[in-house]
Protein backbone atom coordinates (compact mmCIF):
# COMPACT_ATOMS: atom_id res chain seq x y z
CA UNK A 1 0.00 0.00 0.00
CA UNK A 2 2.89 2.50 0.83
CA UNK A 3 4.51 1.86 -2.26
CA UNK A 4 1.63 2.41 -4.12
CA UNK A 5 1.28 5.67 -2.36
CA UNK A 6 4.50 6.71 -3.09
CA UNK A 7 4.53 5.54 -6.76
CA UNK A 8 1.36 7.60 -7.22
CA UNK A 9 2.81 10.65 -5.20
CA UNK A 10 5.89 10.61 -7.23
CA UNK A 11 4.16 10.19 -10.78
CA UNK A 12 1.70 13.63 -9.89
CA UNK A 13 5.16 15.18 -9.13
CA UNK A 14 6.34 14.41 -12.53
CA UNK A 15 3.57 15.30 -13.87
CA UNK A 16 2.98 18.51 -12.37
CA UNK A 17 7.00 19.38 -13.21
CA UNK A 18 6.15 18.98 -16.45
CA UNK A 19 3.43 21.18 -17.13
CA UNK A 20 4.54 23.86 -14.73
CA UNK A 21 8.14 24.10 -16.55
CA UNK A 22 5.98 23.48 -20.05
CA UNK A 23 2.85 26.05 -19.02
CA UNK A 24 3.91 28.30 -16.22
CA UNK A 25 2.73 27.83 -12.87
CA UNK A 26 -0.14 29.91 -13.52
CA UNK A 27 -1.24 28.47 -16.84
CA UNK A 28 -1.17 24.71 -14.98
CA UNK A 29 -4.44 23.79 -13.51
CA UNK A 30 -4.87 20.58 -11.10
CA UNK A 31 -7.13 18.86 -13.39
CA UNK A 32 -4.53 18.94 -16.13
CA UNK A 33 -2.26 17.16 -13.93
CA UNK A 34 -4.50 14.43 -12.48
CA UNK A 35 -5.62 13.65 -16.03
CA UNK A 36 -1.69 13.45 -17.05
CA UNK A 37 -1.09 11.48 -14.16
CA UNK A 38 -4.35 9.08 -14.82
CA UNK A 39 -6.21 10.17 -10.99
CA UNK A 40 -8.44 12.51 -10.01
CA UNK A 41 -8.03 15.88 -8.59
CA UNK A 42 -9.41 14.94 -5.35
CA UNK A 43 -6.12 12.57 -5.05
CA UNK A 44 -4.28 15.17 -5.71
CA UNK A 45 -5.84 17.42 -3.03
CA UNK A 46 -5.20 14.77 -0.96
CA UNK A 47 -1.63 14.52 -0.81
CA UNK A 48 -0.73 17.66 -1.41
CA UNK A 49 -3.70 19.61 0.02
CA UNK A 50 -3.06 22.66 -3.16
CA UNK A 51 -1.08 23.52 -6.06
CA UNK A 52 0.56 25.68 -4.03
CA UNK A 53 2.21 23.03 -1.85
CA UNK A 54 2.60 20.92 -5.08
CA UNK A 55 5.04 23.65 -6.30
CA UNK A 56 6.78 24.08 -2.93
CA UNK A 57 7.27 20.03 -3.14
CA UNK A 58 8.97 20.38 -6.51
CA UNK A 59 11.08 23.29 -5.55
CA UNK A 60 12.56 21.66 -2.18
CA UNK A 61 12.78 18.34 -4.17
CA UNK A 62 15.18 19.99 -7.02
CA UNK A 63 16.98 21.98 -3.72
CA UNK A 64 17.75 18.61 -2.62
CA UNK A 65 19.11 17.12 -5.40
CA UNK A 66 21.32 20.56 -5.96
CA UNK A 67 22.63 20.49 -2.33
CA UNK A 68 23.03 16.99 -1.95
CA UNK A 69 25.98 17.50 -4.54
CA UNK A 70 27.48 19.79 -2.63
CA UNK A 71 27.86 18.14 0.11
CA UNK A 72 29.81 15.85 -1.79
CA UNK A 73 32.42 18.32 -1.86
CA UNK A 74 35.90 16.83 -0.16
CA UNK A 75 36.75 18.54 2.85
CA UNK A 76 40.03 20.08 2.80
CA UNK A 77 39.95 22.01 -0.59
CA UNK A 78 41.42 24.93 -0.44
CA UNK A 79 38.89 28.16 -1.85
CA UNK A 80 40.06 27.73 -5.49
CA UNK A 81 38.84 24.10 -5.56
CA UNK A 82 35.68 24.28 -4.01
CA UNK A 83 34.76 27.11 -6.53
CA UNK A 84 35.79 24.23 -8.89
CA UNK A 85 33.47 22.19 -7.27
CA UNK A 86 30.47 24.31 -6.98
CA UNK A 87 30.99 25.59 -10.78
CA UNK A 88 30.97 21.81 -11.97
CA UNK A 89 27.65 20.84 -9.23
CA UNK A 90 25.56 23.59 -10.67
CA UNK A 91 26.55 23.16 -14.32
CA UNK A 92 25.62 18.89 -13.65
CA UNK A 93 22.18 20.50 -12.27
CA UNK A 94 21.24 22.30 -15.39
CA UNK A 95 22.63 20.00 -17.57
CA UNK A 96 20.19 17.88 -15.99
CA UNK A 97 17.19 19.70 -15.74
CA UNK A 98 17.40 22.71 -18.73
CA UNK A 99 14.20 24.00 -18.73
CA UNK A 100 14.88 25.08 -14.90
CA UNK A 101 16.50 28.55 -15.47
CA UNK A 102 13.78 29.57 -17.45
CA UNK A 103 11.04 28.27 -15.82
CA UNK A 104 12.58 29.90 -12.86
CA UNK A 105 12.94 33.62 -14.32
CA UNK A 106 9.27 33.58 -15.36
CA UNK A 107 7.86 32.57 -12.11
CA UNK A 108 10.18 34.75 -10.28
CA UNK A 109 8.87 37.58 -12.35
CA UNK A 110 4.91 36.52 -13.07
CA UNK A 111 4.53 34.79 -9.28
CA UNK A 112 4.77 36.15 -6.26
CA UNK A 113 3.78 32.96 -4.41
CA UNK A 114 6.73 31.19 -6.37
CA UNK A 115 9.48 33.97 -5.39
CA UNK A 116 8.68 33.52 -1.56
CA UNK A 117 8.52 29.74 -1.80
CA UNK A 118 11.84 29.98 -3.74
CA UNK A 119 13.39 32.08 -1.58
CA UNK A 120 12.58 30.66 1.96
CA UNK A 121 14.11 27.21 0.87
CA UNK A 122 17.13 28.86 -0.75
CA UNK A 123 17.86 30.98 2.15
CA UNK A 124 17.11 27.92 4.28
CA UNK A 125 19.56 25.67 2.54
CA UNK A 126 22.42 28.16 1.85
CA UNK A 127 22.89 29.48 5.31
CA UNK A 128 25.27 26.93 6.52
CA UNK A 129 27.26 26.97 3.11
CA UNK A 130 27.37 30.96 2.70
CA UNK A 131 28.78 30.96 6.68
CA UNK A 132 31.49 28.41 5.75
CA UNK A 133 32.19 30.45 2.44
CA UNK A 134 32.71 33.60 4.22
CA UNK A 135 34.38 31.79 6.75
CA UNK A 136 37.38 30.29 4.25
CA UNK A 137 37.39 33.54 2.61
CA UNK A 138 38.13 35.99 5.21
CA UNK A 139 40.64 33.31 6.07
CA UNK A 140 42.63 34.09 2.91
CA UNK A 141 41.83 37.55 2.72
CA UNK A 142 44.94 38.93 3.45
CA UNK A 143 46.53 37.06 0.23
CA UNK A 144 43.95 36.96 -2.14
CA UNK A 145 42.51 40.18 -1.76
CA UNK A 146 39.07 38.98 -0.08
CA UNK A 147 38.64 41.23 2.84
CA UNK A 148 35.63 43.50 1.38
CA UNK A 149 33.89 40.28 -0.58
CA UNK A 150 30.68 38.75 0.89
CA UNK A 151 30.36 35.09 -0.14
CA UNK A 152 26.72 35.90 -1.35
CA UNK A 153 28.23 38.32 -3.75
CA UNK A 154 31.00 35.77 -4.82
CA UNK A 155 28.29 33.08 -5.44
CA UNK A 156 25.61 35.16 -7.04
CA UNK A 157 28.38 35.45 -9.62
CA UNK A 158 29.12 31.95 -9.93
CA UNK A 159 25.35 30.98 -10.64
CA UNK A 160 24.30 34.05 -12.56
CA UNK A 161 26.84 33.15 -15.13
CA UNK A 162 26.12 29.60 -15.06
CA UNK A 163 22.85 29.88 -15.94
CA UNK A 164 23.42 32.69 -18.45
CA UNK A 165 25.12 30.17 -20.41
CA UNK A 166 22.78 27.97 -20.70
CA UNK A 167 20.17 30.29 -21.38
CA UNK A 168 22.04 31.71 -23.93
CA UNK A 169 22.78 28.00 -25.69
CA UNK A 170 18.54 27.49 -26.61
CA UNK A 171 19.26 29.96 -29.46
CA UNK A 172 22.32 27.98 -30.20
CA UNK A 173 20.39 24.95 -30.87
CA UNK A 174 17.10 26.87 -32.14
CA UNK A 175 19.05 28.79 -35.20
CA UNK A 176 21.88 25.67 -35.80
CA UNK A 177 19.71 22.49 -34.80
CA UNK A 178 23.34 21.41 -33.18
CA UNK A 179 23.05 19.93 -30.11
CA UNK A 180 26.73 18.72 -29.78
CA UNK A 181 27.68 22.78 -30.91
CA UNK A 182 25.71 23.01 -27.36
CA UNK A 183 27.79 21.01 -25.48
CA UNK A 184 30.80 22.16 -26.36
CA UNK A 185 29.99 25.58 -25.87
CA UNK A 186 28.75 24.85 -22.59
CA UNK A 187 31.92 23.03 -22.09
CA UNK A 188 34.30 25.81 -22.62
CA UNK A 189 31.98 28.04 -20.75
CA UNK A 190 32.07 25.89 -17.90
CA UNK A 191 35.73 26.54 -17.61
CA UNK A 192 35.88 29.88 -18.46
CA UNK A 193 33.88 30.52 -15.65
CA UNK A 194 36.10 28.72 -13.20
CA UNK A 195 39.26 31.23 -14.61
CA UNK A 196 37.27 34.11 -14.49
CA UNK A 197 36.04 32.81 -10.75
CA UNK A 198 39.52 31.85 -9.68
CA UNK A 199 41.32 34.71 -11.06
CA UNK A 200 39.08 37.35 -9.74
CA UNK A 201 39.45 35.63 -6.21
CA UNK A 202 43.16 35.66 -6.79
CA UNK A 203 42.55 39.19 -7.67
CA UNK A 204 44.71 38.20 -10.76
Amino acid sequence: MDEQRNSMEEKILACAKELFLKNGYDGTSTTQIAKLAGCNQALIHYYFRSKEKLLETIINQNSDIIFKYFSTIPEGCNLREKICHIIDIHFEFLENNPEFPLFLLREIKNNHKFFESFRSVVLSRLGNMLQELQQEMDSEAENRFLKDMKAEDLLLDILSLDVFSFLISFPMVLLNKDEQAKDEFLKKRKEHIKTAITALIENK
